[in-house]
């Protein structure tokens, strides 16, 4: 799905992301749709409907490696996608993004069976 109009495309696409929302006892699933070191952004989930630019818990699942948490903000709700601002990312979950932003924005998004991907726990 292609980005909205006026949304920066320095992103990756991150088709095997699955992301999962949290705030005040709810919780939603989602797939990514792209991801930078700023924020990402998700295909809708079916019931969600919040208030406000809340914030969010969130946790990102790449395959088999080690899901990522981090806070952030809604900044645009649309119908199909949610975008998201990530709020302060510590050392280690901002390292860990960065490796896997370079490994997936290869062609093809691929990688080799047995190549780690560096900064992840």
């Amino acid at each position: 799905m292609p980005g909205p109009p006026g949304v920066r495309s320095a992103r990756n696409n991150l088709d095997r992301g699955r992301v999962r929302l949290y705030r005040d006892g709810g919780a939603w699933r989602s797939t990514v749709l792209d991801v930078s070191l700023t924020g990402i952004r998700i295909v809708r989930p079916r019931d969600f409907f919040p208030i406000d630019a809340a914030d969010f818990d969130l946790e990102l699942q790449v395959d088999a490696l080690p899901p990522l948490a981090a806070r952030a903000v809604l900044v645009r709700l649309a119908a199909e996608d949610v975008a998201l601002r990530f709020e302060r990312l510590s050392i280690e979950v901002e390292h860990a993004l960065r490796g896997l932003i370079h490994h997936l924005g290869r062609p093809g998004n691929a990688l080799a069976d047995d190549e780690p991907l560096s900064g992840l726990p």
